[in-house]
């Protein structure tokens, strides 16, 4: 299975998928941080000098992030940013 990171969801998700499920993301450094989209749409990471500080990764293009709920379906999503912001969700299938 490997190590992932933790993706927190600040914001509403489509297809009323609860923002507040664990999800996961192989799209980073895979250390079992965690990210954030916060309520305003930006990514929230830590700090890469100092990991006890936040800053805003001034995101631009794509990641994955995923979970299962509590009926066991899988539920995937690829979060789009543009000059940091979050421009939307598309749920996807798991492949």
């Amino acid at each position: 299975m490997g190590m992932f990171d933790w993706v927190n969801v600040e914001v509403e998700l489509p297809d009323g998928v609860n923002n507040k499920l664990p999800f996961q993301t192989k799209d980073f450094h895979c250390h079992l941080g965690s990210v954030t989209i916060n309520e305003e749409g930006r990514l929230i990471v830590p700090d890469c000098f100092n990991e006890d500080k936040l800053r805003d990764a001034n995101m631009h293009g794509s990641f994955i992030f995923y979970t299962m709920d509590k009926d066991n379906n899988w539920i995937q999503f690829k979060a789009t940013f543009m000059e940091g912001q979050l421009i939307g969700f598309e749920r996807m299938e798991k492949n």
